[in-house]
């Protein structure tokens, strides 16, 4: 059973509080999980032969931005749960969460957002928001020149190139 650490659970609320209120970057908001005593969760490393031995330790580092973008991302704290052995299929948790799921969709601005369905409580619709036109993946292939790099220059034998003037 998944339980909330009494440790960090005030800190995690506190960081998706502030920033479903709008108020601070997410820089600021990383510098105050950090005054509040942040860190990442602490994992050990043992040797592949003898599982006693402790060769590494990963974690304790302070929050950034780029990490708490992450931490926000994460529908568990919202008590569902989207994870390779539910097969990516949302399932909701036997806790309510840290936080509520109004706070989670507000605190992630459309990126992710989480419905509640009526004839089936225990399965949530977790939705991303589509990708930006800008940010899509382009195509080599341009329908207005089909025969872009095939026809070839009948004295040098080298491929042909097209092209649309950018207006300059």
């Amino acid at each position: 059973i998944l339980v909330p650490n009494e440790d960090q659970a005030p800190i995690i609320k506190k960081m998706y509080e502030l920033r479903a209120a709008g108020t601070h970057t997410d820089d600021q908001i990383a510098e105050e999980m950090n005054r509040l005593g942040f860190q990442t969760p602490l994992k050990v490393s043992r040797d592949k032969i003898d599982r006693t031995k402790i060769v590494g330790r990963r974690g304790g580092k302070p929050m950034t931005g780029k990490l708490l973008r992450t931490y926000i991302a994460k529908t568990l704290y919202a008590g569902v749960n989207t994870e390779k052995w539910t097969g990516d299929k949302p399932v909701k948790c036997k806790f309510d969460g840290i936080v509520s799921i109004e706070l989670f969709n507000k605190a992630n601005r459309g990126k992710i957002q989480i419905s509640l369905n009526a004839e089936d409580p225990d399965h949530p619709t977790v939705g991303k928001a589509p990708k930006q036109e800008k940010l899509a993946k382009k195509n080599v292939y341009n329908g207005e020149f089909p025969y872009r790099k095939i026809i070839t220059c009948p004295e040098c034998r080298h491929p042909l190139l097209g092209s649309a003037s950018k207006g300059r």
